[in-house]
């Protein structure tokens, strides 16, 4: 489960894991159309940084270890957990992401 996303992690992590610049994936196991990929595409591209950062600062405040690529999956509860999770539309709103 992703906080404020209607597709389960699995999808998220098959997309951000095998997508594009373009958005267009070509594999037909992931149930979205490619306006939905791309839009996903572009929120992980935007929160990625802020996500990692706030892995590095709870790795060096709790001296945990994780992956030196984390999943998805990891980065997701370790974000939620810390109630670091921030709302996503104020990241990046469909609006936005359909005019890109």
């Amino acid at each position: 489960m992703v906080p404020y996303k209607r597709h389960c992690a699995k999808t998220i992590e098959m997309i951000v894991t095998s997508g594009t610049d373009s958005g267009i994936i070509k594999d037909a196991s992931v149930p979205c159309e490619n306006r939905t990929i791309h839009r996903i595409l572009l929120w992980w591209n935007v929160v990625l940084p802020y996500f990692m950062n706030i892995i590095k600062s709870l790795s060096e405040r709790l001296n945990i270890l994780y992956n030196p690529t984390p999943s998805l999956r990891e980065i997701v509860r370790a974000i939620v957990n810390s109630n670091s999770w921030i709302f996503a539309n104020s990241i990046c709103t469909r609006s936005v992401a359909m005019s890109a």
